[in-house]
Protein backbone atom coordinates (compact mmCIF):
# COMPACT_ATOMS: atom_id res chain seq x y z
CA UNK A 1 0.00 0.00 0.00
CA UNK A 2 1.29 3.19 -0.97
CA UNK A 3 1.07 6.16 1.18
CA UNK A 4 2.15 9.66 0.49
CA UNK A 5 3.80 11.94 3.06
CA UNK A 6 3.40 14.71 4.43
CA UNK A 7 5.53 17.18 4.19
CA UNK A 8 6.81 20.57 6.18
CA UNK A 9 5.41 22.54 3.36
CA UNK A 10 1.56 20.71 3.27
CA UNK A 11 2.02 20.92 7.19
CA UNK A 12 2.21 24.63 7.26
CA UNK A 13 -0.60 25.18 4.53
CA UNK A 14 -3.00 23.10 6.79
CA UNK A 15 -1.94 25.27 9.81
CA UNK A 16 -3.01 28.29 8.01
CA UNK A 17 -6.07 27.39 6.64
CA UNK A 18 -7.02 25.92 10.59
CA UNK A 19 -6.67 29.21 12.05
CA UNK A 20 -8.43 31.07 9.38
CA UNK A 21 -11.18 29.07 10.07
CA UNK A 22 -10.92 29.94 13.38
CA UNK A 23 -10.68 33.22 12.83
CA UNK A 24 -13.81 33.27 10.94
CA UNK A 25 -15.66 31.27 13.65
CA UNK A 26 -15.30 33.69 15.94
CA UNK A 27 -15.97 36.52 14.15
CA UNK A 28 -19.45 34.93 12.99
CA UNK A 29 -19.83 34.66 16.86
CA UNK A 30 -18.90 38.47 17.42
CA UNK A 31 -21.12 39.73 15.24
CA UNK A 32 -24.26 37.89 16.34
CA UNK A 33 -23.07 39.18 20.00
CA UNK A 34 -25.90 42.13 20.90
CA UNK A 35 -28.32 41.56 22.70
CA UNK A 36 -31.89 42.34 22.82
CA UNK A 37 -31.20 44.13 26.11
CA UNK A 38 -28.92 46.08 24.72
CA UNK A 39 -31.05 47.14 22.04
CA UNK A 40 -33.63 48.03 24.39
CA UNK A 41 -31.89 50.30 26.65
CA UNK A 42 -31.37 52.73 23.44
CA UNK A 43 -33.95 55.69 23.66
CA UNK A 44 -34.83 55.79 20.23
CA UNK A 45 -36.07 51.65 20.48
CA UNK A 46 -37.25 51.86 24.00
CA UNK A 47 -39.06 55.43 24.00
CA UNK A 48 -39.08 55.16 28.22
CA UNK A 49 -35.33 54.76 28.92
CA UNK A 50 -34.14 57.76 30.14
CA UNK A 51 -31.02 59.10 27.98
CA UNK A 52 -27.76 60.37 30.18
CA UNK A 53 -25.80 62.97 29.11
CA UNK A 54 -22.41 62.49 28.10
CA UNK A 55 -19.95 63.09 30.87
CA UNK A 56 -17.20 65.01 30.34
CA UNK A 57 -14.06 63.21 28.83
CA UNK A 58 -10.46 63.37 29.94
CA UNK A 59 -7.22 65.00 27.70
CA UNK A 60 -6.59 60.53 27.17
CA UNK A 61 -10.59 60.73 25.41
CA UNK A 62 -11.60 58.88 28.64
CA UNK A 63 -14.92 59.52 30.37
CA UNK A 64 -14.35 60.83 34.06
CA UNK A 65 -16.52 58.54 36.17
CA UNK A 66 -19.04 60.17 37.07
CA UNK A 67 -20.08 61.54 41.32
CA UNK A 68 -22.85 58.97 42.12
CA UNK A 69 -25.29 61.12 43.95
CA UNK A 70 -27.00 59.76 47.17
CA UNK A 71 -31.20 58.69 46.63
CA UNK A 72 -33.54 61.02 48.21
CA UNK A 73 -34.69 60.01 50.76
CA UNK A 74 -38.69 61.26 53.35
CA UNK A 75 -37.62 64.08 54.57
CA UNK A 76 -34.71 65.26 52.54
CA UNK A 77 -34.23 68.87 51.08
CA UNK A 78 -34.06 68.77 46.88
CA UNK A 79 -31.26 69.75 45.32
CA UNK A 80 -32.09 73.52 43.36
CA UNK A 81 -33.60 73.92 40.00
CA UNK A 82 -30.89 73.91 37.49
CA UNK A 83 -33.16 74.50 34.18
CA UNK A 84 -31.72 76.69 32.05
CA UNK A 85 -34.73 78.16 30.37
CA UNK A 86 -38.79 77.44 31.85
CA UNK A 87 -41.63 77.70 29.75
CA UNK A 88 -45.06 78.91 30.97
CA UNK A 89 -44.03 80.70 33.58
CA UNK A 90 -42.61 84.25 33.82
CA UNK A 91 -40.84 83.71 37.06
CA UNK A 92 -38.41 80.82 37.29
CA UNK A 93 -39.65 79.10 40.00
CA UNK A 94 -37.37 78.21 43.36
CA UNK A 95 -37.76 76.19 46.26
CA UNK A 96 -38.34 79.18 48.48
CA UNK A 97 -40.61 80.87 46.19
CA UNK A 98 -43.07 77.15 46.89
CA UNK A 99 -42.98 77.55 50.20
CA UNK A 100 -46.11 76.53 51.64
CA UNK A 101 -47.35 74.85 48.24
CA UNK A 102 -47.09 71.00 47.50
CA UNK A 103 -44.94 70.40 44.60
CA UNK A 104 -45.67 67.75 42.36
CA UNK A 105 -42.58 67.25 39.46
CA UNK A 106 -42.98 65.16 36.65
CA UNK A 107 -39.93 64.23 34.39
CA UNK A 108 -40.73 63.48 31.24
CA UNK A 109 -39.56 63.60 27.40
CA UNK A 110 -40.94 64.15 24.03
CA UNK A 111 -40.17 61.30 22.66
CA UNK A 112 -41.48 59.02 25.98
CA UNK A 113 -45.15 58.15 24.58
CA UNK A 114 -46.14 57.21 28.50
CA UNK A 115 -44.85 60.53 29.63
CA UNK A 116 -47.06 62.12 26.66
CA UNK A 117 -50.34 59.90 27.25
CA UNK A 118 -49.91 60.89 30.29
CA UNK A 119 -50.21 64.91 29.88
CA UNK A 120 -54.20 65.04 30.55
CA UNK A 121 -54.19 63.63 33.23
CA UNK A 122 -51.63 65.68 35.06
CA UNK A 123 -53.67 68.84 33.22
CA UNK A 124 -56.33 67.39 35.39
CA UNK A 125 -54.59 67.13 38.62
CA UNK A 126 -52.94 70.48 38.17
CA UNK A 127 -56.48 72.30 37.45
CA UNK A 128 -58.64 69.88 40.18
CA UNK A 129 -56.19 70.74 43.44
CA UNK A 130 -54.59 74.04 42.55
CA UNK A 131 -56.84 76.29 44.77
CA UNK A 132 -55.71 73.68 47.67
CA UNK A 133 -51.80 74.94 47.02
CA UNK A 134 -51.17 71.84 44.37
CA UNK A 135 -48.20 73.33 41.76
CA UNK A 136 -47.17 70.85 38.68
CA UNK A 137 -44.11 71.23 37.38
CA UNK A 138 -42.73 69.50 34.30
CA UNK A 139 -38.80 69.14 33.94
CA UNK A 140 -37.34 67.47 30.54
CA UNK A 141 -33.53 67.21 29.67
CA UNK A 142 -34.48 68.76 26.14
CA UNK A 143 -34.07 71.74 25.42
CA UNK A 144 -36.41 74.76 25.14
CA UNK A 145 -36.90 74.63 21.38
CA UNK A 146 -38.13 70.89 21.11
CA UNK A 147 -40.33 71.23 23.71
CA UNK A 148 -41.86 74.54 22.58
CA UNK A 149 -42.51 73.10 19.33
CA UNK A 150 -44.16 70.25 21.16
CA UNK A 151 -46.60 72.13 23.17
CA UNK A 152 -48.44 73.78 19.94
CA UNK A 153 -49.60 70.71 19.73
CA UNK A 154 -49.99 69.23 22.76
CA UNK A 155 -51.20 71.82 25.96
CA UNK A 156 -49.37 71.23 29.13
CA UNK A 157 -51.16 73.89 31.85
CA UNK A 158 -47.53 73.52 34.15
CA UNK A 159 -44.40 75.69 33.88
CA UNK A 160 -41.78 72.85 32.27
CA UNK A 161 -37.73 73.50 32.76
CA UNK A 162 -35.50 72.73 30.01
CA UNK A 163 -32.22 71.32 30.46
CA UNK A 164 -30.38 71.47 33.28
CA UNK A 165 -29.58 68.59 35.75
CA UNK A 166 -32.07 68.37 38.26
CA UNK A 167 -33.32 64.76 37.00
CA UNK A 168 -29.63 63.56 36.90
CA UNK A 169 -29.11 65.13 40.67
CA UNK A 170 -32.35 62.97 41.69
CA UNK A 171 -31.21 59.77 40.17
CA UNK A 172 -34.11 59.90 37.78
CA UNK A 173 -34.26 56.73 35.89
CA UNK A 174 -36.80 56.11 33.57
CA UNK A 175 -39.57 58.29 32.81
CA UNK A 176 -42.01 59.56 33.29
CA UNK A 177 -41.65 59.44 36.69
CA UNK A 178 -43.21 61.52 39.31
CA UNK A 179 -41.51 63.12 42.51
CA UNK A 180 -43.78 64.91 45.46
CA UNK A 181 -42.65 67.31 48.00
CA UNK A 182 -44.41 68.77 50.62
CA UNK A 183 -45.24 72.53 51.56
CA UNK A 184 -42.48 72.76 53.90
CA UNK A 185 -39.94 71.96 51.06
CA UNK A 186 -38.90 68.38 51.53
CA UNK A 187 -39.65 65.25 49.82
CA UNK A 188 -42.43 62.72 50.58
CA UNK A 189 -43.11 60.02 47.61
CA UNK A 190 -41.31 59.74 43.93
CA UNK A 191 -43.42 56.92 41.37
CA UNK A 192 -44.60 55.77 38.07
CA UNK A 193 -47.84 57.11 37.31
CA UNK A 194 -49.29 54.16 34.95
CA UNK A 195 -49.64 52.84 39.32
CA UNK A 196 -52.26 55.44 39.85
CA UNK A 197 -50.87 56.28 43.52
CA UNK A 198 -50.32 60.60 42.34
CA UNK A 199 -53.85 61.74 42.90
CA UNK A 200 -53.88 59.93 47.00
CA UNK A 201 -50.53 60.79 47.85
CA UNK A 202 -51.21 64.31 46.40
CA UNK A 203 -54.45 64.67 48.92
CA UNK A 204 -51.98 63.23 51.60
CA UNK A 205 -49.93 66.06 51.40
CA UNK A 206 -52.57 68.86 50.58
CA UNK A 207 -53.64 68.03 54.63
CA UNK A 208 -50.59 68.26 55.73
CA UNK A 209 -49.84 71.95 57.09
CA UNK A 210 -46.42 73.72 57.40
CA UNK A 211 -44.98 73.66 60.85
CA UNK A 212 -44.31 77.12 62.13
CA UNK A 213 -40.36 78.03 62.08
CA UNK A 214 -39.33 78.95 65.38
Amino acid sequence: MHTKKITGKSTMVLLVIGVALGFISVGWSGSSSATTEDAAMEPGKNPCIAEIPNTPKTKKGKKDKPQRKPRLKVGDVPPPFQSKEWLGAEIPPTWKSLKGKVVLIDFWATWCEPCVEGIPEINELQEKYRDQGLVVLGITWEQADVVREFIKEIEMKYPVGCGGTLAKDLRVRGFPSLFLFGRDGKFLWKGNPAYGEQEVKIVEALKIPVKATP
